[in-house]
């Protein structure tokens, strides 16, 4: 039963698919941590997947985003123990997007965007393997500026504004798989 369910839906789905209006676009880049904290900030890793639906009569892309992105610091204190330890802030992000395209030509296409959804925050420490508080949920606010060249490759630098010391800035490359218009 599953399986025609899931074959309806999918058939359902085809002129919308076949309207090349939908795009998915995995990414991979690098973030830093905003925070001016004790220790040395690093720079960590940043990636995800995002899936938008450009809009076919105005230069507007809406959609959705999962990210993963985690801010360094060596040598950073901790106020549970009151010592000084390698620390890790890893950001699981889900949120709602919306990207204005300046100029929707199939060489230089500039965009800023902003996406607000939920972040789940964990504090890792890598000495002792595991993470010091249980996690933590709370709102996510990602503003971006960004360049798509050609019809798949798209740079962008975005901040993910969540809580203090969780809070990055990251540049990061996708690809655009599916089309435009």
């Amino acid at each position: 039963m599953k399986k025609i369910v899931f074959s309806a839906v999918v058939l359902l789905m085809m002129p919308v698919l076949a309207s090349a209006q939908i795009v998915v676009e995995p990414f991979v880049g690098a973030c830093f941590p905003t925070h001016n904290a004790a220790g040395k900030e690093t720079v960590g890793p940043l990636f995800g997947v995002a899936v938008r639906y450009a809009l076919p009569d105005i230069p507007v892309d809406l959609g959705a985003e999962a990210g993963l992105s985690i801010a360094f610091r060596n040598k950073a204190f901790l106020r549970e123990s009151g010592s000084y330890d390698d620390w890790a802030l890893r950001t699981f992000s889900l949120a709602l997007t919306g990207d204005y395209l300046f100029r929707n030509d199939s060489r230089f296409t500039p965009f800023v965007g902003v996406g607000c959804g939920l972040a789940q925050r964990v504090e890792i420490l890598p000495s002792l393997g595991d993470h010091t508080d249980a996690s933590e949920w709370g709102f996510i606010a990602t503003p971006r500026a960004g360049v798509q060249v050609g019809k798949h490759l798209r740079f962008t630098l975005d901040m993910r504004v969540t809580q203090k010391d969780f809070n990055t800035v990251g540049l990061r490359v996708g690809y655009a798989f599916g089309g435009r218009r």
